[in-house]
């Protein structure tokens, strides 16, 4: 409550599913023009800082088990929803960002 401007989208009960077609729908655009790399199968581990700045992270192969470390300026998690963070919730703890 209490925003100017509409920030989400509503589609009726389609919402979320709306927003991750769009979503899914950038990604492979970028993945195309070879932009993007995807990395199925893999879950991420753990950040990678020096001293108090983030500059990458560690991921898994889920098949393997290989680790692989990924240096960078930037570091976004999308994991799905914070569910997981709380005691008492609605939302489905499922709900990783995992892809596996």
């Amino acid at each position: 409550g209490g925003q100017k401007k509409k920030r989400t989208a509503f589609a009726q009960s389609d919402t979320g599913k709306q927003l991750m077609t769009a979503l899914i729908d950038a990604v492979r655009r970028e993945e195309s023009a070879g932009t993007v790399e995807r990395f199925p199968h893999h879950k991420f581990r753990t950040l990678l800082f020096s001293g108090n700045i983030c500059g990458g992270c560690t991921v898994q192969d889920t098949y393997t088990g290989e680790l692989l470390r990924f240096v960078c300026d930037a570091v976004l998690i999308a994991t799905g929803g914070p569910h997981g963070l709380f005691g008492d919730t609605t939302g489905s703890l499922a709900n990783t960002g995992e892809v596996t």
